[in-house]
């Protein structure tokens, strides 16, 4: 990561997250500007498309949905990223064995732990925050 300081500093933090590489964190580098343009974990989260969200109006009430703007290659790379601290994490690998095959939830769940990877991720972003050891 070469450039300023200050990318290199930010690269350095994002990927001391267990499971995100390089090329990750210059994916959410040049997405986000720095964390000038997002500033914010949930707004990452659905210009992602890791989680979904609701529609509706009114009394219509739509299941969740990932939008069609999602950027599909940051979810790809937040989901091998997710992917691969389950097969290094051994807590995180009996969590999702626990409620993918014993009690039968969908593997989708990949997703939301891409989801609160995120929250380290974007400590660059607030400085006076504290650093979350296991998530």
């Amino acid at each position: 990561m070469g450039g300023r300081a200050g990318s290199q500093k930010t690269g350095k933090i994002i990927t001391s997250v267990p499971g995100v590489d390089i090329v990750t964190a210059l994916q959410i580098l040049i997405k986000t500007n720095e964390f000038k343009d997002i500033e914010c974990p949930k707004k990452f989260v659905f210009y992602s498309g890791v989680a979904p969200f609701r529609q509706g109006s009114g009394t219509v009430k739509l299941k969740p949905q990932v939008s069609a703007f999602a950027n599909k290659r940051m979810k790809s790379l937040l989901h091998i990223c997710a992917v691969s601290i389950i097969r290094c994490d051994v807590e995180l690998e009996a969590f999702y064995e626990r409620n993918t095959l014993v009690e039968g939830k969908p593997k989708c769940l990949l997703s939301m732990q891409s989801g609160t990877k995120l929250s380290c991720v974007f400590l660059p972003a607030y400085p006076k925050a504290g650093f979350i050891q296991r998530l």
